[in-house]
């Protein structure tokens, strides 16, 4: 049925018959070599999962960027940013590449922070460029940020997502702790924080739960 809708209707091409992406969230821990041999150090990552449907046209020139985070991210962990404002792609993971191609049924993984087990209190946006100290998440006391996130597929208009980072405590480097310590869920309903309509109506800057 959609094949004869696209014949009969080709500018609805683009709309019918684009890439469909399934976005969940995803952590994983590692043991990452710093200095000597048997010098490892546990590394969190706080990652989505993106997965092309199947059935449906895969994702070309695939881009993940940060666009907005709440509150704002500090400069190398010192200086708070005056805007959430970023636009930066995010790299992907084991590739750490700018864009992929992703066909459909496969899965990969973009991150959206790393936590080392020796500097609990911070977490490392993992921008694809920036300055050379990088962005920085405060974790201690327990918070919660909010990060716009778009995908944006070079064949398909871009999708927002909003994803829901929740520090309840301070990791200790096991992976079976990091799901308690950093809580994640990904949304598309922009929460109130982003909506410069409930700015204007004078809503306190918030999330919608």
């Amino acid at each position: 049925m959609g094949a004869v809708i696209v014949a009969l209707f080709p500018q609805t091409r683009r709309v019918v018959w684009r890439p469909r992406l399934r976005i969940t969230t995803d952590q994983a821990v590692f043991n990452v070599r710093r200095g000597s041999l048997r010098d490892h150090i546990p590394h969190a990552y706080a990652r989505l999962s993106v997965c092309a449907r199947r059935h449906q046209p895969g994702a070309d020139g695939l881009q993940v960027s940060l666009l907005r985070c709440h509150p704002p991210a500090r400069l190398g962990g010192r200086d708070e940013l005056p805007q959430g404002e970023l636009r930066v792609a995010l790299r992907w993971a084991y590739t750490h590449a700018d864009a992929i191609t992703l066909n459909p049924g496969a899965v990969r993984y973009v991150d959206i922070c790393e936590i080392r087990r020796d500097e609990p209190n911070w977490a490392r946006l993992a921008l694809q460029r920036g300055p050379e100290e990088g962005y920085y998440l405060l974790l201690d006391p327990p918070r919660r940020y909010v990060l716009e996130v778009e995908f944006g597929p070079m064949n398909s208009n871009a999708e927002l997502r909003y994803v829901y980072l929740e520090v309840r405590a301070q990791w200790d480097g096991s992976f079976e702790t990091l799901d308690n310590a950093l809580c994640m869920r990904v949304e598309t309903v922009m929460p109130l924080c982003f909506d410069p309509r409930a700015r204007a109506r004078g809503e306190p800057v918030g999330t919608r739960d």
